[in-house]
């Protein structure tokens, strides 16, 4: 019988630590998501800054393929580039309108 009492016991911590693991992971994933996330837009904004030094120190326009690039780079690394959902996630498969309409426009 304390066999069993210790078996059953033992499980219920192992189970205890599995939710507790689980938690964890959670929280690692969702830490994951907003660096990603910032990550995405502090690129954007480097592109952005770089294209604007270079158009300082040349005095040209800025060209705008550049810039369509970079954001079809960030919405392939699978992050919203449209205004609604600038710099959000994309759900495995998701596409956007909005952020076709300002890839492709």
């Amino acid at each position: 019988m304390t066999d069993r009492n210790e078996l059953l016991s033992d499980l219920t911590q192992f189970e205890n630590a599995l939710a507790d693991t689980y938690a964890a992971i959670g929280k690692v994933k969702q830490s994951l998501t907003e660096t990603m996330s910032e990550n995405a837009c502090l690129r954007l904004e480097n592109d952005r800054l770089r294209e604007r030094l270079a158009e300082l120190e040349k005095n040209e326009p800025v060209k705008s393929p550049a810039v369509a690039s970079s954001l079809m780079k960030v919405y392939d690394e699978g992050f919203h580039v449209c205004h609604e959902y600038y710099g959000k996630v994309l759900e495995d498969g998701e596409t956007c309108l909005l952020c076709q309409e300002v890839l492709f426009r």
